[in-house]
């Protein structure tokens, strides 16, 4: 029999949660993932974690607009155009639209979500601004490595650094994790009192710090960006 290739199989599984494959990839997959156990395991695995961005998305109230036009809708006046009727706003919807896909895309070509495996536990945490989720932590579960992988572009001001850190419970010092980068996926080998501590851990913060990062004896920098942290099996 032939060897399977994971690494391509897994970015199908990936591509077929998010439904971006096409009709005929789509029914291809289906018809392996009702046979074997393999596929299934497979997108099940994607599934839940692009549940875990799904949770860390901020709620979005509907626009005035809609709630206007679905009111005269119903009382049987015609709807004046509203912002749903405009181009703009369509074209302004599709683009966006289209660079979450791209960015969902990433995760599955580049295979970034892939899970270490391990007896224990594995933690993630989204860390989100006051607008939106800027970066994925994911630590395995020995609590010794952990991968940071940015969700968008985030802008470092000149002379500064982004530093990562693990806040643990009331009245305990947070513990530096290392320099944040500015794009691209890294990993980090962790110091043995981060992995003792996981277990008093609530939740990861980044904060703007001077070059080469916080000076022990100085103030911290301010908090930019803040996720708990979820703990889950390890695959």
């Amino acid at each position: 029999m032939a060897k399977r290739d994971d690494e391509f199989w897994r970015a199908q599984a990936g591509e077929y949660v998010l439904g971006t494959l096409s009709e005929r990839e789509m029914r291809r997959f289906e018809r392996l993932r009702a046979r074997d156990a393999y596929y299934c395991d497979m997108a099940d695995e994607w599934e839940r974690k692009f549940g875990l961005l799904a949770e860390a998305l901020p709620d979005i109230d509907p626009p005035p607009e809609l709630w206007t036009r679905i009111e005269r809708q119903i009382a049987g006046a015609p709807a004046r155009p509203s912002l749903w009727d405009r181009l703009g706003f369509w074209r302004g919807f599709g683009l966006s639209a289209a660079a979450l896909a791209a960015c969902l895309l990433a995760f599955v070509v580049f295979d970034q979500f892939a899970a270490p495996t391990g007896p224990d536990v594995e933690r993630t945490a989204v860390l989100s601004d006051k607008t939106s989720p800027a970066w994925l932590v994911t630590v395995d579960s020995s609590g010794r490595r952990l991968t940071i992988l940015p969700l968008r572009e985030v802008s470092i001001p000149s002379g500064k650094a982004l530093e990562l850190w693990l806040v643990r419970g009331k009245g305990a010092a947070p513990i530096s994790l290392g320099l944040v980068p500015s794009a691209g996926r890294r990993a980090l080998a962790l110091p043995e009192l981060a992995a003792a501590s996981w277990p008093q851990a609530t939740q990861l913060s980044i904060t703007l710090e001077p070059p080469g990062g916080w000076k022990p004896g100085t103030t911290y920098g301010p908090a930019l960006f803040a996720g708990a942290i979820k703990s889950h099996a390890a695959r």
